[in-house]
């Protein structure tokens, strides 16, 4: 019984530090700047192209090289972050013999004895057939993992809507 409750508080502190080392080594943040500089050259681009000017044409084209290393760091960024949060989940759950290695897991070891039918499905298999909606017998290692995936829904969830909140709010004035 009381790995029903455990599992899940482990899962949501595990996603919860993710998510704040995410935000912490700052990679969304620069996901989202490189982005949006990366669009407002696209959008350039376009507007040049449409408008057949080549002075601008030229000046963008100078740009290229800038803007195709920003959309190489982009694509590298979240495995930065993956270096310390794949080893740390593979802590958690263990590895079956991941890179030729049998750990059997904090969590499974924990409670080696556990098991759950929840009722949908998400093994492989089911979701390969789109036959989710039935009922499925979990261990504690795949009861962490849907735990992990419906903490992550809501963490994100949260924590973006607080974001958005904050960036709404104007700084307050600064006299000197």
């Amino acid at each position: 019984m009381v790995a029903e409750y455990v599992i899940p508080i482990a899962s949501f502190l595990y996603v919860g530090a993710t998510i704040w080392f995410n935000r912490f080594t700052g990679t969304r943040q620069k996901m989202k700047k490189i982005q949006a500089e990366t669009s407002a050259y696209q959008k350039e681009l376009a507007e040049a192209a449409k408008a057949n000017d080549e002075k601008k044409m030229e000046r963008l084209k100078l740009r290229e090289k800038e803007v195709t290393g920003k959309m190489m760091e982009m694509m590298w960024l979240p495995w930065k972050s993956m270096v310390f949060i794949l080893p740390a989940f593979f802590l958690l759950i263990g590895t079956s013999g991941f890179l030729g290695i049998n750990f059997p897991g904090l969590i499974p070891s924990a409670f080696p004895d556990f098991i759950i039918v929840l009722p949908f499905g998400i093994h492989l298999p089911e979701i390969l057939s789109l036959n989710v909606l039935n009922p499925s017998v979990y261990g504690a290692r795949g009861y962490f993992i849907v735990w992990a995936i419906i903490s992550g829904f809501i963490l994100e969830a949260v924590v973006s809507r607080f974001e958005k909140q904050a960036a709404a709010v104007p700084a307050p004035n600064q006299t000197q």
